[in-house]
């Protein structure tokens, strides 16, 4: 409900709400009460919704990132998947001011996405959306690019066609896998 409400300041109440439910699970007996990747997903997806000042959006990239940090080193919560990287990609796009800084931090994210096997038509999507067009070129270098009929109407001259590797999306949900993406960015 954060992430999609009208409130400018969405990062500050998520990160109270997460952090009850981190300290729920470290103050529990119950096993059963374990913060899982999709309760660390919705904070960072609305962490990645901050608007207002510049200084807002950076705290909320480095709540997003440090959540990151702390999924990767903490495997009871379970492993980034291809939500995580989604919302990550997102994160950086919208609240990196910074171009080199921004463009680095998609790199990274997108190298690992990839790399474990977790790029989804939603990571593609965020990535065209996101990133700047040298690294984008850069980044998808290893796709194969599609032909596209020339006698389609087409709403933007940069329209994008290829097919990803199976390998870059080896652990995603076959519903999600991009075999085959079609972008009109």
């Amino acid at each position: 409900a954060i992430a999609k409400s009208q409130l400018n300041e969405k990062a500050e109440p998520a990160r109270k709400v997460f952090l009850q439910l981190i300290n729920l699970y470290e103050n529990s007996t119950n096993e059963f009460i374990v913060p899982d990747v999709t309760a660390f997903g919705a904070f960072m997806s609305c962490c990645a919704n901050q608007i207002g000042p510049d200084d807002r959006k950076r705290y909320a990239l480095k709540l997003v990132l440090g959540t990151y940090e702390q999924l990767c080193k903490e495997p009871k919560f379970g492993q980034p998947n291809e939500y995580i990287y989604g919302s990550l990609i997102k994160a950086c796009g919208r609240l990196c001011q910074d171009k080199d800084e921004k463009s680095r931090l998609i790199e990274t994210l997108f190298t690992n996405c990839k790399n474990e096997g977790k790029v989804s038509r939603a990571v593609l999507a965020g990535l065209l959306k996101s990133c700047p067009q040298k690294l984008r070129n850069d980044l998808l270098k290893d796709c194969l690019k599609l032909d596209v009929d020339s006698t389609k109407k087409r709403s933007r001259v940069d329209e994008l066609s290829f097919s990803v590797p199976a390998h870059w999306c080896s652990n995603v949900l076959n519903r999600n896998q991009p075999k085959t993406f079609h972008s009109q960015h």
